[in-house]
């Protein structure tokens, strides 16, 4: 009876192994599709850093971070900035207590990270800082991209309605302001270049 039971207890675990197996790796699914709204609630709701690792073709081609942090109505990050501005002192322990907003009033996104081809010494920089309001609109967007010497920057402000692009390459610049109004009419946009 005993030599039964043992018989059983390993047809069962070898039966739910098979089973989980399958589930995990098996079927052609790779797992339950999630709403986006599902993940961006999740990455803007969770303050800690989060690093990336960026594949291409199942090889390892570049390396990404970001940190969301949560700003509310008197933020001290807020406040602590605003004295540093205007030549006041700088109350560090508040700034440190940012963590613990209550009520979010908006979301400071920062992006930092570079893609590498195989083989290319290069390596090609991003950094992008985004502000989104408690409904996850964007108000301010800052990007920059490009390799040592050569940056492409991106800088967009909803509040002032305008875009900037500026182009720096070694000692040389080049920059340029569109505002959204010019958007609407792309003919007198592409007469201006």
């Amino acid at each position: 009876m005993k030599f039964l039971w043992l018989i059983l207890t390993g047809l069962f675990c070898l039966c739910m192994n098979v089973l989980l197996w399958r589930s995990e790796y098996g079927g052609g699914s790779k797992g339950n599709p999630l709403p986006v709204n599902k993940v961006v609630a999740k990455i803007l709701d969770t303050p800690d850093p989060s690093e990336l690792d960026i594949f291409y073709q199942g090889k390892p081609v570049g390396h990404c971070r970001w940190v969301v942090t949560q700003l509310g109505r008197d933020d001290p990050e807020v406040n602590a900035l605003d004295a540093s501005e205007k030549g006041r002192e700088v109350d560090l322990e508040a700034a440190e207590m940012s963590g613990l907003i209550q009520d979010i009033q908006s979301y400071n996104v920062n992006v930092d990270g570079y893609i590498q081809a195989e083989g290319d010494p290069r390596r090609v920089r991003f950094m992008m800082n985004i502000r989104l309001n408690r409904q996850w609109e964007w108000i301010r967007f800052d990007g920059k991209i490009g390799i040592k010497n050569q940056w492409l920057h991106l800088h967009s402000d909803r509040k002032k309605e305008v875009f900037v692009l500026k182009i720096e390459q070694e000692e040389t610049q080049w920059e340029t302001q569109i505002t959204f109004d010019q958007f609407q009419n792309p003919q007198t946009l592409v007469g201006n270049y």
